[in-house]
C-alpha cells in the first residue's frame, strides 16, 4: 500500500508558474512540511491542499495566486471543503 501525505499550502509563494512544491517552497514552513512528508513519513505521493485549486499533486504546475480560506464566505468554505473531501476520497479510495 502506498503512503500518501497531504500538506497545506502557504500564503508565501514564488513569483512565477512552477510545480506546486516549488511555488510554495518560498515558505520555510512549507519546506519543512514537505521534507517531513518525504523523509519521515516516506510518502510515495504528496498532495497539497490549496485554497484556490483544492487538492493538487506536488508536481502540478500552477501560477501564483492570492486566495485564502480566511477571506471566503462561509458558503464558499463549505463548498471548498466538500470538493476537497471528495478529491481526498478519490485519491485514498475511501
Amino acid at each position: 500500500m502506498s503512503k500518501i501525505a497531504i500538506i497545506g499550502c502557504t500564503k508565501k509563494k514564488r513569483d512565477s508558474a512552477c510545480c506546486a512544491k516549488d511555488l510554495y517552497s518560498a515558505s520555510n514552513l512549507f519546506r519543512k512540511e514537505y521534507e517531513y512528508a518525504v523523509r519521515i513519513i516516506g510518502a510515495d505521493e504528496i498532495y497539497i491542499l490549496s485554497a484556490k485549486h483544492h487538492l493538487i499533486s506536488a508536481d502540478t504546475v500552477i501560477e501564483p495566486y492570492d486566495v485564502t480560506l480566511l477571506t471566503m464566505r462561509k458558503a464558499e468554505r463549505k463548498e471548498w471543503s466538500r470538493i476537497s473531501i471528495e478529491q481526498i476520497k478519490e485519491k485514498t479510495n475511501s
